[in-house]
């Protein structure tokens, strides 16, 4: 197998691309930037291609094996070999290595999956094609790839994504959904190489993970682990504790009825400090998902839930997964596929549960629709971000600490909207939008009219504008608004224009019309 060691950077591995921050923008008379906090505004290297011309199946998989270098992995589309490179801050990259060979080969539907321990040892993870058994290889810090080993055995995942996270102890602690009841599955591997027993994380029917969902992993500096799942039977987001000496601690619903999970869709999970941070795709109430959200839960000690809270811009995240991280400093990283620019994002969360800032959008183009983008927080606190692109599916990578290109900082996207364009006209509310913010960068954001004595909404409308450009938006009038504006002949109320990532601004407007 190649080596993976750092070494000089080819041709076609040259940085390319930009990130972008997203943050509020401004409207009407008044035009305004949100600044971020210092600790949600450190700037992300630009893109850096490191696939070297490969397309990947579904997202890649990114760990941290020491403070200044990644280890990015991803199963190649043209074979559905798993393969792995590591890449220094620098930019300069080692060897693409082929981990799996032909033999024990991903299927097509999932991931490879990475995580490192804090000696730097790296494990990968996947489900083999041939039998879905939960696969890894381990890979020793600074040295080559070993053997495979076969995690899973008589459990089969089942066409199932399986995840996995190394402890402070140096285990690796592996999670999938097991083929024939659904249930929530894990088994360890120790830094000696030996399988620990496979354990039941469901227990009861009652407990076991939706159908098409992935289960998920997170584990502790003293080996206690942390498993979420989408539950099958209410599509709550559900916590259960394994410790140490191997008690089952209760299942906890961190989402509850109001802020349940959309079906299909698996949840995110890190420690960090002793706490636990729980993110999933929470469903919205309209049938289209235009109004569904990235949330989290914050749960302190890793056993006490907090409250649901939005993390993303309404309407803003795909049906493909969420990462989660967490860091030394106690604190959190979380990155998402947004569901109208395809684009990445990411939003730090501190050490007290509380998010920081805005969303800050990373990939200067869409992420490919099935993948979703993959996140790591090294022992420096530095942040690691991979994703595969959606216009040729290669594996591209930001990093917090990266130095391969100097990080390029746009202007926020902004909407400027043009006061003479709204006019009303049989039920509708017509106006003009200008997208004004770096080349390369679009806006899209909601438009939303509301009674501002009842404070009733009267009609909104979804936007997306690409760079430079006025697009004309048409937002049409509810019943009520309707009605009102039989009985008395105009609407007085307030005309609001948000871009995804902060909250609206806008301006008074009086319409008249029949």
């Amino acid at each position: 197998m190649a080596d993976l060691r750092s070494g000089p950077q080819t041709a076609d591995d040259k940085t390319m691309g930009l990130f972008t921050r997203r943050t509020l923008l401004v409207l009407v008379v008044v035009c305004a930037v949100v600044a971020l906090p210092a600790t949600a505004s450190a700037a992300f290297s630009s893109q850096l291609p490191v696939s070297g011309g490969d397309a990947a199946v579904k997202g890649p998989g990114v760990a941290q094996d020491s403070a200044s270098s990644q280890f990015v992995v991803w199963v190649r589309a043209a074979d559905r070999h798993v393969m792995a490179r590591r890449v220094s801050d620098d930019g300069s990259m080692g060897a693409i290595a082929d981990l799996s060979g032909e033999p024990s080969k991903s299927d097509s539907t999932t991931a490879a999956v990475a995580t490192a321990d804090p000696a730097g040892n790296v494990t990968v993870s996947w489900m083999r094609g041939s039998d879905q058994h939960v696969v890894a290889v381990r890979i020793a810090k600074g040295g080559a790839p070993g053997g495979v080993i076969d995690v899973s055995q008589g459990s089969v995942a089942g066409s199932s994504q399986s995840n996995a996270a190394a402890d402070g102890l140096g285990n690796v602690h592996f999670v999938w959904r097991n083929g024939s009841d659904s249930h929530v599955t894990t088994r360890t591997l120790s830094p000696a190489g030996a399988l620990g027993a496979v354990t039941d994380i469901s227990v009861i029917d009652g407990e076991a993970a939706l159908w098409g969902t992935a289960p998920n992993v997170a584990a502790d500096a003293a080996g206690s682990s942390y498993f979420t799942y989408h539950r099958n039977t209410d599509c709550h987001i559900m916590l259960r504790v394994l410790s140490t000496g191997g008690a089952l601690g209760p299942a906890i619903d961190v989402s509850q009825t109001p802020d349940k999970a959309v079906g299909d869709t698996s949840p995110a999970i890190a420690t960090a400090g002793g706490n636990a941070l729980l993110v999933w795709h929470r469903d919205g109430d309209q049938f289209d998902h235009a109004d569904d959200t990235v949330y989290f839960n914050f749960v302190l000690g890793g056993t006490t839930a907090g409250t649901p809270t939005a993390l993303s811009a309404a309407g803003d995240v795909s049906m493909m997964g969420i990462g989660a991280a967490g860091g030394p400093d106690g604190a959190f990283g979380v990155s998402w596929q947004g569901r109208t620019s395809g684009a990445v994002w990411y939003r730090g969360i501190g050490s007290s549960g509380v998010a920081l800032g805005a969303p800050l959008q990373l990939s200067a183009g869409a992420s490919r629709a099935d993948a979703a983008p993959a996140i790591s927080i090294g022992p420096s606190a530095g942040t690691a971000v991979a994703w595969s692109a959606d216009a040729d599916s290669a594996v591209n990578l930001t990093s917090s600490t990266g130095t391969y290109s100097p990080p390029v900082k746009v202007s926020a996207p902004a909407v400027t909207l043009a006061k003479k364009s709204i006019s009303l006209k049989r039920g509708t509310v017509t106006l003009k939008l200008t997208c004004s913010a770096s080349a390369g960068v679009a806006c899209s954001g909601r438009v939303k009219l509301t009674d501002t004595r009842r404070k009733r909404s009267w009609g909104s409308a979804r936007f997306t504008a690409a760079h430079g450009a006025t697009v004309k938006v048409k937002l049409k009038l509810t019943k009520r608004a309707k009605k009102q504006l039989r009985s008395s002949g105009r609407l007085k109320g307030y005309l609001g224009v948000s871009v995804d990532g902060g909250a609206p601004t806008g301006t008074s407007v009086k319409l008249r019309g029949r």
